[in-house]
């Protein structure tokens, strides 16, 4: 099954979203070489006059194609970005939430854990 993944995070109010958007579609395409990764930023790079519920709607239908969806940091203070997770869970995507991705790294990287791990 061809994976195609999602990225979704905070936009509007940022000035640092493509920067961001670009680094983690670089990640991802490291990360599943074989995926498509869906940036919406790029989807949307031209549509200059749309209002923020259009762009919505041109992202839900991107994701609507895809069965994987990326949750970026920060994600909880975007309504654009809850809309996208909350149209993903609805439709059973997989998910990957990049905050407990990290957090489960950082407490495997404890010196807690890894001395646990020894034992």
């Amino acid at each position: 099954m061809l994976r195609r993944i999602y990225i979704s995070g905070p936009i509007t109010g940022t000035t640092d979203y493509k920067q961001r958007f670009e680094e983690t579609e670089k990640k991802l395409k490291e990360t599943f070489p074989d995926a498509d990764i869906v940036n919406p930023v790029k989807i949307t790079e031209s549509l200059e006059h749309f209002t923020h519920d259009e762009y919505l709607k041109v992202c839900i239908a991107a994701l609507s194609c895809c069965n994987i969806i990326y949750i970026m940091k920060g994600w909880k203070k975007s309504a654009g970005a809850c809309e996208e997770v909350k149209y993903a869970m609805e439709h059973v995507f997989m998910t990957i939430d990049e905050e407990k991705v990290l957090e489960e790294v950082e407490s495997m990287l404890t010196p807690e854990s890894r001395r646990g791990s020894r034992q």
